[in-house]
């Protein structure tokens, strides 16, 4: 993995937590994201699967920091965060209003987001057999 990118999943990572309503004091984002699912289901359905590959991460970090690694993999980070926003009951319950996701421009952050599908990453992922 190069430094770019590492940095890049560290962007994402405080993005995600910005405004997030967390009883971790390391902010982890793995509670919120793998709530999703039980809330409001993705319009591309491809982000269930890579939830699921985090979920099996045998790691002992953040599984969340595993998912932003799968999902710039899989060209999917704009897909994440319309998934996040998408129901406003869920946003309420694990944003403050003043986070990324309430803002205004989070549309245009999210279209901003699909370029990042013309970059191929293979950022490493550890998952159990």
């Amino acid at each position: 993995d190069d430094i770019g990118a590492d940095h890049l999943c560290q962007c994402v990572e405080k993005c995600l937590l910005f405004g997030l309503r967390t009883k971790s004091k390391s902010g982890d984002t793995w509670p919120m994201l793998s709530s999703l699912e039980r809330h409001c289901k993705p319009k591309n359905s491809a982000l269930l699967v890579q939830l699921g590959i985090a979920r099996r991460a045998a790691v002992n970090w953040d599984r969340g920091r595993v998912l932003i690694r799968v999902i710039l993999n899989e060209k999917l980070l704009s897909s994440l965060f319309a998934w996040i926003i998408s129901d406003e009951n869920f946003l309420k319950r694990w944003y403050r209003p003043y986070c990324l996701m309430c803002s205004p421009r989070i549309q245009e952050i999210i279209g901003n987001l699909t370029q990042l599908s013309a970059v191929t990453f293979r950022l490493g992922i550890i998952t159990k057999p």
